[in-house]
């Protein structure tokens, strides 16, 4: 459970270190890559600050690098997560990006959610779109493999008749020179007799 002890629910890097679990590094690296879902507010001396939902953000982050997903996936999933549009819209560059004029936060808010269900419908659909190429190839490998086994084994039982064959070849090739040689003794030997 994340204590609530620092002015305005915003922590330091520090406390979401403690919070979190993670080096500073790993920490530096999610923030690197996933920037722009993790929502930060400026604090003092310019240091970036982290609300309860960047850290639970950063937190599904961690858990989604342990399960070795890409970074693709990884913000397909928090593209899913509705903490991180509400977090987003909470962010002072997110409303200075928007013209507060034209919406007001609850209509930008549903706008985004739609979008969001809008990529996370399409997520899914590639999700199974892939799962579904990745069966078909699973399935043409295994083919593969076997054909390619039966065909080694076709090439072996060849392998081994042409041997049978190349050696009686050899024997009857003897045998021939044998009867001729003892054909041509047998007409030299009439021709004296």
């Amino acid at each position: 459970m994340i204590p609530v002890e620092e002015k305005d629910n915003y922590y330091s890097v520090k406390k979401v270190l403690d919070l979190v679990g993670i080096s500073e590094s790993h920490f530096r690296r999610i923030l690197k890559e996933f920037r722009e879902y993790i929502p930060t507010k400026k604090g003092m001396r310019n240091k970036d600050l982290f609300s309860l939902s960047s850290i639970k953000t950063i937190k599904s982050i961690v858990e989604y690098k342990k399960l070795s997903l890409s970074k693709d996936d990884i913000i397909c999933y928090l593209q899913k997560s509705n903490s991180v549009a509400r977090s987003r819209l909470e962010t002072p560059e997110f409303l200075k990006k928007t013209t507060i004029e034209k919406f007001s936060k609850d209509e930008t808010g549903a706008e985004i959610y739609n979008l969001m269900m809008e990529l996370s419908s399409k997520c899914r659909t590639q999700d199974k779109r892939i799962g579904s190429l990745k069966k078909t190839l699973n399935k043409r490998t295994e083919t593969y493999r076997k054909d390619m086994k039966e065909l080694n084994e076709v090439l072996d039982k060849y392998k081994r008749e042409l041997d049978i064959v190349s050696e009686k070849m050899i024997l009857m090739e003897r045998e021939k020179l044998d009867w001729e040689k003892k054909g041509f003794f047998r007409k030299l030997m009439g021709l004296f007799s």
